[in-house]
């Protein structure tokens, strides 16, 4: 039995409503099928792959000595509005904040008045260790272990700054708008 061609009207009136020309065949239609279902599973793995969740984030902290109690994480929240944690591996876990305008001016003043020996390296570390609430950078050893690595301070820098709203100069025009 030979299958009936469709017009053009009629394709473009199934393609419309959402549907399949009538002119395919049915395994055309099956592999099109798999095809919308492993793009959906493709699209579930990778949210299962994605960062977790702040409950599971809290919870974890759990699992660390001296880690901060949910109730000191929502009080440091409450202080400082944004809090956010960077991990390095399972064991290099840490909390901070954006850095603060006044902050910022103190380390940029310290940086003028020490302009010969003040390199970019201390402004990020002195950055970095103002907004570090966890683990705390004076008491805590686990954050000398953590920041014994050349790349930590860096990026966990470019995370405050970022978090602060520093944007790079190519990007600063994406949030301005002309009314």
């Amino acid at each position: 039995m030979k299958s009936q061609k469709a017009t053009k009207e009629q394709i473009a009136e199934f393609v419309q409503a959402g549907g399949t020309p009538p002119n395919l065949s049915e395994e055309k239609k099956e592999k099109e099928e798999e095809l919308v279902e492993k793009k959906e599973e493709d699209k579930k793995e990778k949210e299962e792959e994605s960062l977790p969740s702040q409950e599971e984030i809290k919870e974890a902290y759990k699992s660390f000595p001296n880690a901060p109690s949910l109730e000191q994480i929502e009080a440091w929240k409450a202080e400082h509005d944004n809090v956010f944690t960077s991990a390095f591996s399972k064991k290099e876990v840490m909390i901070w904040r954006p850095i603060t305008r006044s902050e910022y001016r103190n380390i940029r003043l310290l940086a003028q008045q020490n302009q010969e020996s003040f390199s970019q390296l201390d402004y990020e570390e002195i950055t970095v260790e103002t907004c570090m609430l966890w683990p705390d950078p004076k008491t805590d050893g686990n954050f000398q272990r953590i920041m014994k690595k050349a790349g930590v301070f860096s990026t966990v820098f470019e995370q405050i700054q970022q978090a602060s709203h520093f944007t790079p100069p190519g990007a600063v025009g994406l949030f301005a708008a002309e009314l």
